[in-house]
């Protein structure tokens, strides 16, 4: 049984993966989490911790490439539709193109974030859920209608209200209002209320140094699939991909958006221990469970009264990116696909 089918029965109970390879070596300090991660020591400053996740069986055969890679190469083309949730995304090149809840990019009439985790195939074209994070252009830019990835990952309360039923537009309004809430955090001038022009505070420059040394802890780790991040006394999230190749994709942006959403709100407090990630990875999400399906992908939501998870999967199952995390607050009953046992 693969990690999603037993994740789908458990509702958050992770599972062994399939792709039997050879594991890591428990190194001091490391503490199995469940059959099928661990976590390494905590690295700590400025009262952020982040644990490097490792994975027993890394699935080697699932590669993708990122959306900074893609644009990089020119495999991919964004357009615009006229619609402010929605933009047009084409894979031209030959592998499949991974595209993540968060990533900002860049151009058009306005920036967008895409809305929720992805895989777009080799020469498909497909409409996909954005949201707006410049709320006063409608414009053209120098690209005209074109995009480009910006290389920033929203920080979590922006990422994780997007995500939310399937990066359903209806999510808007509160993804503005987050994004207007970090503006004003790291007090910056955004005469069009653009997100990215948090980069240019001062503020924003210091959780740089900070996320320079996390970057700089983890850079010789090539094992390392995900990452535990912790403040403000308790763990904040938990994140993986299938394989350390695909984690080493995002590990830097991943780890300024941990910074920055830290950074938005620090509050002195206590280290954590490693016992703190393994409860956090091992509680039961049973609130709620939906499922959403493409021909490219299938997302998993998850909820209990605290904690959502987000798993991304291919059509045969096999766990791409999950991503959980502490609830940013209450959220509606979400009409969906919710699975039941027996259903597959």
């Amino acid at each position: 049984m693969t990690f999603l089918k037993k994740m789908l029965f458990t509702a958050g109970v992770f599972a062994v993966a399939t792709v039997l390879i050879a594991s890591p070596v428990l190194a001091k300090n490391h503490i199995h989490l469940n059959g099928q991660l661990l976590a390494g020591s905590w690295e700590e400053k400025s009262g952020i911790q982040i644990s490097p996740i490792y994975l027993d069986s890394p699935d080697p055969s699932l590669n993708f490439l990122s959306l900074d890679e893609a644009t990089k190469s020119g495999a991919i083309e964004v357009t615009e539709t006229g619609s402010v949730n929605e933009l047009v995304v084409e894979n031209q090149g030959r592998k499949p193109i991974l595209l993540l809840a968060g990533e900002v990019v860049s151009g058009g009439k306005q920036d967008r974030m895409v809305g929720k985790d992805m895989i777009l195939g080799p020469g498909k074209t497909r409409k996909i859920n954005v949201f707006c994070v410049e709320h006063g252009r409608w414009t053209p830019s120098a690209e005209k209608e074109r995009f480009k990835s910006s290389s920033m990952m929203a920080e979590k309360s922006v990422r994780q209200t997007a995500q939310a039923k399937a990066g359903a537009s209806e999510n808007q309004s509160a993804v503005w209002k987050n994004v207007a809430d970090s503006i004003e955090h790291y007090k910056v001038a955004a005469p069009t209320q653009n997100y990215q022009e948090i980069k240019k505070s001062e503020k924003f420059k210091d959780s740089e140094t900070v996320a320079r040394y996390f970057i700089s802890a983890f850079y010789k780790d090539d094992a390392i699939a995900g990452f535990a991040v912790a403040y403000n006394g308790e763990v904040q999230s938990l994140e993986y991909f299938a394989n350390p190749a695909m984690a080493s994709k995002y590990k830097d942006k991943l780890i300024r958006s941990y910074v920055a959403s830290a950074f938005k709100d620090l509050d002195e407090s206590k280290p954590l221990g490693l016992d703190e990630v393994k409860d956090f990875a091992n509680e039961t999400l049973s609130k709620e469970t939906h499922q959403y399906q493409t021909d490219d992908e299938l997302v998993i939501e998850s909820r209990s009264d605290n904690l959502e998870s987000f798993e991304l999967a291919t059509p045969k199952l096999k766990t791409v990116h999950y991503a959980r995390y502490v609830s940013e607050g209450p959220r509606e009953t979400i009409k969906g696909n919710q699975y039941r046992p027996g259903n597959d």
